[in-house]
């Protein structure tokens, strides 16, 4: 049997100790608990950062999380909510926007919360989510 050789052609190199995507068990884990996002960003990350997220996300227990929620809601007579991400076409950001539509949008944010029609989360802990 004639074996063929390629010469000058070879697979991609990978990208990050798990090439270029995420660990797929850990994948799994997150969809598990709708928190597959959390690999939005995931080929914009240098691979030493794709290494601090895997090792985030490894630290946490999931479930403990997950049961803590569940009963705090659940306490509360508060359903269970069914968080959907926000459809791309709802989306703006104002990067790239004119000086007046960032003038606009900054005064009717304003107007909104002098109103009180308006709230603010504020959430630590990384860029990614």
């Amino acid at each position: 049997m004639k074996e063929e050789m390629m010469v000058g052609l070879s697979a991609p190199e990978p990208v990050g100790r798990w090439g270029a995507a995420p660990p797929q068990a850990m994948l799994e884990r997150m969809k598990d608990y709708g928190q597959e996002g959390a690999f939005a960003l995931w080929d914009d990350l240098s691979p030493e950062d794709q290494e601090l997220l895997v090792r985030d996300i490894e630290s946490l227990d999931l479930s403990r999380i997950d049961r803590i929620i569940r009963r705090s809601l659940g306490s509360q007579g508060i359903p269970l909510p069914a968080v959907e991400p926000v459809p791309e076409s709802s989306v703006s950001k104002v990067e790239g926007r004119s000086a007046e539509d960032k003038e606009r949008w900054w005064k009717k944010g304003l107007k909104a919360i002098s109103e009180g029609k308006l709230a603010v989360v504020l959430l630590a802990g990384g860029q990614v989510l």
